[in-house]
């Protein structure tokens, strides 16, 4: 049984879990007026839609934040649950300032990705919590929940048991997370954070903003720590990613469409434009390619993968499982 320490990160006076207030979609939580972050909202870029679902529960400070172009009041006790695909604050607005959240970040139904998100008084961004991925039961049993609320309008006990798995799964985070430590490179464990992130997640938007929410940096900032731990901007690392397991799905027989899709380069046209400038042959010819040998071990050959399921010479149909 792990030993808890909620005292680390939470503040006096922080709300019981039983007083904490959530807002969503489909509970029809009450909106907040709030002008100068409503024009914000309307500025290009500000807000993004991003196909997968996120938590926030926010531990100290009042700010507004945007949940499907109306403004809600986040507050200490305060958790939002963001649907995918729905319009969601991308960065810090100026007014923004002196808060501490915790995000989950749920891309799928197997693992989910937390960092925290404080900011001073000087609008200053730091990290409190190391970022991390959890698995397990949990997750899918979260994931699950929200689905019956929203089919079913947050009614009945699909909301009693999202509400209780995403309380224990915050309070589980809260009183056993790695803290951010200031020995050595602090920044290092968000940068592995990011690279796992990455690998899990290639058939998504993987761009500079959506990268550095999820390592809780500026865009400006987690560039450059980037480049300075990985030697290649954050652009580079995920084409590199994106076209090593396309080469390894389309040598496993699946066809270009769900290869492209399962990289997040859903246009076929310029998924072989990209495939072929960086490897010199279009996407059908490297499938048909024959795949190099494995190296001999001490214990002799490596034992071959299975061969391709092509059939009578098709390829492979449906979408390719995550990495």
């Amino acid at each position: 049984m792990p030993s808890f320490d909620f005292n680390r990160f939470l503040p006096p006076g922080f709300p019981p879990p039983g007083e904490w207030r959530w807002v969503a979609s489909f509970l029809n939580s009450k909106a907040a007026r709030h002008p100068r972050h409503e024009a914000w909202m309307k500025v290009k870029g500000n807000l993004y839609t991003p196909p997968h679902r996120e938590i926030m529960l926010t531990f100290r400070g009042e700010a507004p934040h945007a949940l499907n172009q109306k403004v809600y009041l986040r507050q200490p006790g305060v958790v939002m649950l963001f649907d995918r695909h729905e319009a969601r604050d991308l960065h810090s607005a100026p007014h923004k300032r002196s808060f501490h959240c915790l995000w989950l970040h749920l891309s799928n139904r197997e693992s989910l990705t937390c960092n925290s998100n404080s900011c001073d008084a000087r609008g200053r961004y730091f990290q409190e919590i190391a970022p991390h991925v959890r698995t397990g039961d949990a997750v899918r049993t979260l994931m699950d929940a929200w689905d019956h609320c929203v089919a079913h309008g947050g009614k009945g006990f699909g909301w009693e048991l999202l509400r209780a798995q995403a309380t224990a799964l915050l309070l589980e985070i809260l009183g056993s997370a790695p803290a951010q430590t200031g020995q050595g490179e602090p920044h290092a464990q968000v940068i592995a954070s990011v690279e796992e992130y990455i690998h899990q997640h290639l058939e998504e938007d993987l761009s500079l903003r959506s990268l550095a929410r999820v390592a809780g940096y500026s865009p400006f900032f987690f560039h450059r720590l980037f480049v300075r731990h990985l030697g290649s901007t954050p652009g580079e690392y995920v084409n590199a990613a994106r076209l090593e397991k396309a080469r390894e799905l389309l040598w496993a027989g699946y066809t270009v469409q769900a290869v492209a899709e399962s990289v997040g380069l859903a246009s076929t046209s310029y998924f072989n434009h990209f495939f072929k400038q960086r490897t010199g042959f279009s996407p059908r010819a490297w499938a048909v390619r024959k795949k190099p040998t494995p190296p001999l071990t001490d214990g002799g050959p490596t034992p071959k993968p299975a061969a391709p399921a092509r059939g009578s010479g098709r390829a492979v149909r449906g979408r390719p499982p995550r990495g």
